[in-house]
């Protein structure tokens, strides 16, 4: 029992650092191994275009080419494709063959299928050929039942193996493009709830270094965000009352922002009663033009008192003022 047990010990040692040397094993990743970038490059030729460059490029490796083929013998393993293959489209994939196949080395062995809409397979009427290759990882694992008894197994790859690698890799990064979008957008929206959107419809100030276009000419929704016009004011720009742009975005910005969303609502409004902004809970209410999806951005409270209040409720009572919750 313990010399079996040292044994299992051994051969598990011996498999897991198998080829440490030689380049394989358990403990050697595939990025280190020559053979298997190789494999890859091969596996990869699937991806190109079906032309005749790629056909000769996959030939290549059986030191054959288009012009070199035996069309004979390919044709006598030709076989008819079904929908039960899988890969059958009417018109397009409805003959198959293979070629014999080879082996490149200990490792790799390949084999190369044509795929076409004629029962005559030859060189013009190929629509799609493709490499499969195999490779053998040295890296062995235990495997069987009670019927065939336990052993060592070999794990292999093949070029659907790479597939399922490369398509995972461009999953991931589609979904980080899509998250980073996502985040612009979000910063944009918040950029553009600080828009003084009360100021639309009120007129620019009659001022010469103004432009000639904007001089006593109403304020627009676009203007309110333009960083063009940002420092510009209104006539009834005063202490106690500031009516002056702010915008922080570009002009393009502003044009592809407004075609995205719409500004459907925004608090406080102008207090016409006392000619002046309100003061308070500040934020703008946005729809996805394509998605119809809402989004409520709220901002920093306008509030003249702002710093008085936080440094009350938040230092000293570590409290949140209970206005908010009602504004909200």
């Amino acid at each position: 029992m313990k010399k079996f047990l040292n044994f299992t010990i051994l051969s598990s040692v011996a498999l897991l650092l198998n080829g440490c040397i030689s380049g394989w094993g358990w403990l050697v990743p595939y990025s280190f191994q020559p053979s298997y970038h190789k494999f890859k490059k091969m596996c990869k030729l699937n991806e190109l275009p079906n032309t005749e460059e790629k056909y000769n490029k996959i030939l290549g490796y059986f030191d054959l080419s288009l012009d070199t083929l035996d069309w004979e013998e390919l044709n006598e393993r030709k076989w008819k494709v079904t929908k039960e293959h899988g890969f059958y489209r009417q018109g397009i994939y409805e003959y198959a063959t293979t070629n014999k196949g080879r082996q490149l080395n200990s490792r790799t062995s390949i084999i190369a299928a044509f795929l076409s809409n004629q029962s005559e397979i030859n060189h013009y009427n190929i629509n799609q050929m493709s490499i499969g290759a195999t490779w053998h990882t040295k890296r062995y694992y235990l495997s069987g039942n009670e019927g065939t008894g336990i052993y060592w197994s070999e794990e292999t790859l093949g070029c659907s193996d790479v597939a399922k690698k490369i398509m995972s890799q461009k999953e991931q990064i589609m979904q980080n493009k899509i998250l980073i979008n996502k985040l612009k957008n979000n910063a944009e929206l918040a950029q553009a709830a600080y828009g003084y959107f009360h100021l639309v419809g009120k007129k620019f100030k009659d001022e010469e270094q103004y432009p000639d276009d904007k001089r006593d000419k109403p304020i627009t929704l676009h203007d309110i965000l333009d960083s063009t016009y940002k420092g510009h004011k209104t006539p009834n720009h005063k202490l106690g009352n500031p009516e002056e742009l702010k915008g922080d975005m570009t002009p393009t910005q502003v044009k592809n922002f407004f075609e995205k969303y719409e500004l459907l609502d925004y608090y406080p409004k102008f207090d016409t009663k006392n000619n002046k902004q309100k003061e308070g809970f500040h934020a703008c209410l946005f729809q996805d033009k394509e998605s119809k999806e809402y989004t409520l951005a709220i901002r920093g409270s306008f509030d003249s008192t702002d710093y008085t209040t936080d440094f009350v409720n938040l230092l000293k009572d570590s409290t949140i003022p209970l206005s908010f919750f009602k504004n909200l």
